[in-house]
């Protein structure tokens, strides 16, 4: 049994009417829930992938920079 309260007036909904409109709200709650988790696990699952690849990234290119940089005492010998 529903009871639905609409401008100030109660409505009572019974029977096969009750279930059909109960049913697709569970229907319609699952279907929500299942695309928030979905969403979700995409955006997780993105980020995971995209710190994989660029801190390993970062640290091998700040490492070839370091080596590839000529140290203090040799650029004095350049000049």
């Amino acid at each position: 049994m529903l009871i639905v309260m609409w401008n100030g007036r109660r409505t009572v909904i019974t029977g096969w009417r009750a279930w059909l409109i109960a049913g697709s709200a569970a229907l319609l709650g699952a279907v929500v829930s299942v695309a928030a988790i979905l969403l979700l696990f995409g955006a997780v699952l993105t980020l995971g992938l995209v710190l994989m690849i660029a801190v390993p990234l970062a640290i091998i290119l700040g490492l070839i920079g370091k080596l590839a940089l000529p140290k203090e005492g040799d650029a004095r010998r350049l000049r």
